[in-house]
């Protein structure tokens, strides 16, 4: 019997950025919020369930509006040895997703974040070129 596979491509609809730091997630955020102007909450964690019976659970931050919405996410699972969301980036420790129908953010704002102190690093992820893209469907 011949079997079929069913192929879905999808579209992200936001931005991620993908951050190197020291700083604690709590005290991240209160950057963030300074500078972009928003309002950070953390929510629940996320409870991500894998294929091979692996769970992660990953701390985040989500501001929403009617148009757009940010929300930093941990890359590191909040248990020891639990992974990392994005395994082929584990050199990142958060991910900042802006997105929404009006992505209201360019370039230069992003810079914005260099005025953070604790952030070394900052890249705007392509996100279609990662294997584990899948992991940022919440």
């Amino acid at each position: 019997m011949r079997k079929s596979k069913l192929v879905v491509s999808y579209e992200l609809g936001a931005k991620v950025i993908g951050l190197v730091t020291t700083l604690k997630e709590y005290k991240l955020a209160w950057n963030i919020n300074q500078v972009f102007k928003i309002d950070l909450i953390m929510q629940p964690p996320l409870l991500i369930e894998f294929i091979k019976g692996s769970d992660l659970s990953i701390t985040n931050y989500l501001f929403k509006t009617e148009l757009q919405y940010y929300r930093l996410i941990r890359n590191k699972g909040n248990e020891d040895n639990s992974g990392h969301l994005i395994p082929e980036l584990v050199n990142f420790d958060f991910f900042l997703m802006i997105g929404g129908e009006e992505l209201m953010i360019d370039e230069s704002e992003t810079k914005n974040l260099n005025s953070i102190k604790g952030i070394d690093y900052f890249q705007v992820i392509d996100v279609e070129k990662l294997k584990a893209k899948d992991n940022f469907i919440f």
